[in-house]
């Protein structure tokens, strides 16, 4: 074997490790590797079923815009959202927890959305919000005592 031959040979030993460390493996959530595609179990091929995306927590944050939301203070809150337009509306409030729906909806550019909420104690809320972005927006909520407060979604 000739010098040049011992070279190529030598040089693709070589970078043999580095390229096989470039293969991705698609994974489930719960460590279990994807069947590649065309993989077939007693003769039927394995249907790979997507996921549909973990629901995203945005905070709500209120801030007094009246004299009743004033005695309150500043107010953290949350929205669960399943990324579909809808999630769910929690928020504490003068010793009570109030919960609902949020839904989004969509006119053209513009991403608004309303949020209604009600606890045991007899306390509720409604809020209307405009999204600037997927994860931020800002709107107004009143509850039923008055209190009126400005809210900024996301972080």
């Amino acid at each position: 074997m000739n010098t040049l031959a011992k070279r190529n040979v030598l040089a693709l030993l070589l970078a043999a490790p580095l390229l096989t460390a470039c293969y991705v493996v698609p994974v489930h959530p719960d460590g279990r590797v994807y069947p590649p595609p065309g993989t077939t179990v007693g003769g039927a091929p394995i249907t790979v079923i997507a996921t549909p995306p973990a629901p995203v927590v945005f905070t709500a944050r209120l801030y007094p815009s009246n004299d009743i939301a004033a005695r309150n203070g500043i107010i953290a809150g949350s929205v669960t959202s399943p990324q579909d337009g809808k999630g769910v509306f929690t928020i504490p409030y003068n010793g009570d927890t109030l919960s609902g729906e949020a839904t989004r909806t969509t006119t053209g550019t513009v991403h608004a959305g309303v949020a209604n909420g009600s606890g045991p104690r007899g306390n509720y809320v409604r809020c209307n919000y405009r999204m600037s972005n997927a994860a931020q927006g800002t709107g107004e909520c009143l509850f039923s005592d008055g209190a009126r407060f400005q809210m900024h979604v996301g972080g």
